[in-house]
């Protein structure tokens, strides 16, 4: 078959020779990359925001951001930035060019702090780290694609079955996504549009590197040829097709979550269906050894690790300042001893430790609370401030498995702790309740 050139117009493969200064400009074209294509996704969820408020949101698919100057300021950055990682394979390994694409990640996760006030608690912020150590691994161990050397050779590898194949799974898997997913969970998972834009990504960069290769002989052997194959046009109008696809539900994500959440997973989503894309068309899983096996696995497990604490936990209360005072609180209670004799005087100390002015030790309402050897029932404090007494009130939930019964004696069940009130400067009286700190003043 006739595809505009002929079997006998093979080129030999270019290679580059390895010089530290091929190697530096490759660097620093890659990280300008990373930063042109992370910068993008800030222009990008800014012009997102303010046609929402107009009424107009890219979640329930309307175009109106495309008014917008500043998403056309993202969409430039982001072509610069893909652009720019593309050179970046002509003088640098691959293996430094593909795994650095991952700063995108932490440029727009920065940014979006600081420009879109978002927030990503550490939680989050361990998925994307983990998502973005799986993601390495698997471009790390990942079969190495071959250089082409004509469209007739692409042609070839094009209608090999196993590519078809590939091609069909993606193009069915989107359907479902876009017209029986979508609409239920497309607006509570951010998966669903985010997976759409990555699968049909991978099926854009195999018609660039058609396109490259048209390009790369026409310089050598003539236009002509290349204008004259239809297979580069069919394989401009794919491209065409995918990046328009890509680029609509991935905004359509960008409207709908956090640009800290899509940015990791579109990373994931677009390297995964690249490689595989890659290994399909090119049929390396032959030369993988023992290692690479063991890094793709691995690689798996920790990016579906870090996609499940992204999407499942990105909303819990979990933060920074509770993971420390959780650890704090621990090694409090936990130091001396494990007994619960000694952390009941540990809490006991804590508590007198206060010096408060009065202890009614005879009241009726109250509840004896047994610390070994040692009672209280109910304190009277002031002028104490609430980080002093939120340091004693940790404690309890620590005191293992112990609860108070009808008769004042320690039961077995989980101690519970009710968050007391800032101290003011009127005394208030703090009364512990069957393992419960109640305020009245």
């Amino acid at each position: 078959m006739h595809i505009g050139v002929n079997n006998s117009d093979y080129l030999p493969s270019l290679i580059v020779q390895k010089s530290p200064v091929n190697f530096y400009i490759g660097l620093c074209l890659a990280l300008l990359s990373t930063l042109f294509i992370g910068t993008s996704f800030i222009f990008k969820k800014l012009a997102l925001r303010r046609s929402s408020r107009n009424g107009f949101s890219a979640g329930d698919g309307s175009l109106s951001y495309l008014c917008e100057w500043m998403w056309w300021m993202g969409f430039i950055l982001m072509g610069i930035g893909e652009f720019a990682n593309f050179v970046a394979y002509t003088f640098a390994p691959a293996i430094l060019v593909t795994p650095l694409g991952a700063l995108s990640v932490l440029v727009s996760a920065l940014l979006s702090v600081r420009f879109l006030n978002e927030h990503l608690n550490c939680i989050g912020g361990f998925g994307c780290g983990i998502c973005i150590l799986g993601s390495t691994l698997i471009v790390l161990h990942a079969p190495k694609e071959q250089n082409l050397t004509s469209l007739h050779e692409m042609w070839l590898r094009a209608t090999d079955p196993s590519f078809i194949i590939y091609s069909l799974f993606v193009i069915l898997m989107s359907i479902v996504l876009i017209f029986i997913l979508g609409p239920r969970y497309g607006k509570t998972n951010p998966i669903i549009f985010t997976l759409v834009s990555g699968s049909i990504g991978s099926l854009s960069v195999v018609a660039c590197k058609g396109i490259g290769v048209g390009l790369k002989n026409a310089f050598t052997i003539g236009f002509s040829s290349m204008f004259s194959s239809w297979f580069f046009w069919f394989l401009m109008i794919w491209l065409i097709g995918a990046i328009t696809i890509q680029m609509y539900y991935l905004n359509r994500a960008l409207d709908l979550f956090s640009t800290g959440i899509i940015t990791p997973l579109l990373y994931v989503f677009f390297t995964g269906f690249v490689i595989i894309a890659s290994t399909v068309l090119f049929h390396e899983l032959n030369a993988l050894n023992y290692m690479d096996y063991v890094g793709l696995i691995f690689g798996l497990i920790f990016t579906v690790l870090g996609i499940v604490m992204i999407t499942v936990l990105k909303d819990s209360n979990f933060s920074w300042k509770s993971l420390r005072t959780f650890f704090q609180a621990k090694h409090s209670t936990y130091s001396s001893s494990n007994s619960s004799f000694d952390m009941h005087n540990k809490l006991y100390r804590r508590i007198t430790a206060f010096k408060p002015t009065l202890y009614d030790w005879k009241t009726r309402h109250s509840r004896r609370l047994s610390f070994g050897q040692l009672s209280t029932e109910k304190l009277v404090s002031d002028h104490h401030s609430d980080s002093e007494l939120t340091d004693v009130v940790q404690l309890l939930p620590h005191i293992t498995s112990r609860n108070i019964n009808q008769n004042g004696h320690l039961m077995s069940g989980k101690a519970r702790m009710k968050r007391i009130q800032t101290f003011t400067d009127s005394p208030q009286l703090y009364t512990l309740t069957n393992g419960i700190v109640s305020v009245s003043t």
